[in-house]
C-alpha cells in the first residue's frame, strides 16, 4: 500500500517524537530544534543530530501542506537515516511507523 499524504504526515510526527524523546531521556535536553548548515564538515554530536532531525520533520510537514509530498518523502528518510545511524531506533520501529498496524493509526 502505497504511503498517503496523512501516513505520511503521521511519520513524519512519529519521527519526531521519536527524535524528541531521545533528546529527553538519553540527552537530557528535550526541546531542541536546529537546522544546522549542509556545508560546514564535522562530526556532530547527539544533540545536534537529533535537533536537525526535529527541523527536517517539521519543515517536512510545512512540504506536505504545500502539495510537494516527495521532497517530504526524502526529508522523512534522511532523518530516519540518522536516527538508525545513531541507534535511537530500529529498522522494525521505523516500518512500524511508517505502515502502522489499523488500530495504531487513525487518519485525519
Amino acid at each position: 500500500m502505497p504511503m498517503t499524504d496523512t501516513m505520511l504526515h503521521y511519520a513524519l510526527s512519529k519521527t519526531d517524537e521519536v527524535a524528541f524523546l531521545y533528546q529527553k531521556h538519553e540527552l537530557n535536553n528535550p526541546g531542541e530544534i536546529e537546522r544546522f548548515p549542509a556545508i560546514e564538515k564535522r562530526e556532530r554530536t547527539r544533540l545536534e543530530i537529533t535537533s536537525h532531525v526535529r527541523y527536517l520533520c517539521n519543515a517536512a510537514m510545512e512540504f506536505l501542506k504545500n502539495g510537494k509530498a516527495e521532497k517530504a518523502h526524502r526529508w522523512l528518510g534522511f532523518a530516519q537515516g540518522a536516527l538508525w545511524a545513531m541507534s535511537a531506533c530500529s529498522i522494525d520501529e521505523l516500518k512500524e511507523i511508517n505502515m502502522p498496524k489499523n488500530e495504531d493509526f487513525i487518519p485525519s
